[in-house]
């Protein structure tokens, strides 16, 4: 794909994003995203990265996430239909 093709995904579409996977509760996946991941229906994991906020016993938070990654279903099929990135 040429960049001029590219879709230029904005922080709005990012955050709306992630609310629909966490099905707008983010807190209460807090300790998936510790581990840098939201389990969605069917049991399908999406990982994701940010900034990491930490303290003397490990990742407490993340914030300003930036980039997830739907892990690919057996049959092709399912919310990505393989793998996705997305950066803003």
């Amino acid at each position: 794909m040429r960049a001029e093709e590219a879709y230029l995904v904005t922080r709005e579409a990012l955050k709306e994003t992630l609310d629909y996977m966490s099905r707008y509760s983010l807190y209460a996946f807090e300790e998936e995203i510790k581990q840098g991941f939201i389990t969605i229906q069917g049991g399908h994991r999406i990982g994701i990265a940010g900034k990491t906020i930490t303290d003397g016993h490990g990742i407490r938070s993340m914030k300003f996430i930036s980039f997830y990654q739907c892990t690919p279903v057996p049959s092709g099929e399912g919310l990505c239909g393989g793998s996705a990135a997305v950066s803003v």
